[in-house]
């Protein structure tokens, strides 16, 4: 028998989409397998107010986990924290996505 996927990490990062968060989430958690079993928020050091946003999303769904940057490092990092984290908790897959709403 084949072995399962059981424990996938939805990462997103974020930088500046104060306006697209909750969208994204509403639409995100509406349509989520089971095997993902949480989803990262990467707050690259948000100026907008994105972080406050995660933040109350976050307390809203256990599922979504914020993780703050205090300062932007830039895509690439926030891609491996994404990776790190998902090591951290024993993912068998990590999966990013865009903030954006464009993908």
């Amino acid at each position: 028998m084949p072995n399962r996927v059981r424990n996938i990490l939805l990462a997103i990062p974020v930088y500046n989409e104060k306006n697209t968060i909750q969208t994204l989430l509403e639409q995100t958690l509406s349509n989520l397998p089971n095997a993902v079993t949480a989803i990262a928020m990467i707050d690259d050091g948000s100026t907008d107010g994105s972080s406050e946003t995660l933040d109350r999303c976050a307390s809203m769904d256990g599922k979504i986990l914020v993780f703050h940057q205090e300062q932007n490092c830039g895509y690439g990092r926030s891609m491996q924290r994404a990776l790190e984290i998902g090591q951290a908790r024993g993912c068998d897959f990590v999966i990013t996505m865009d903030c954006d709403l464009q993908h």
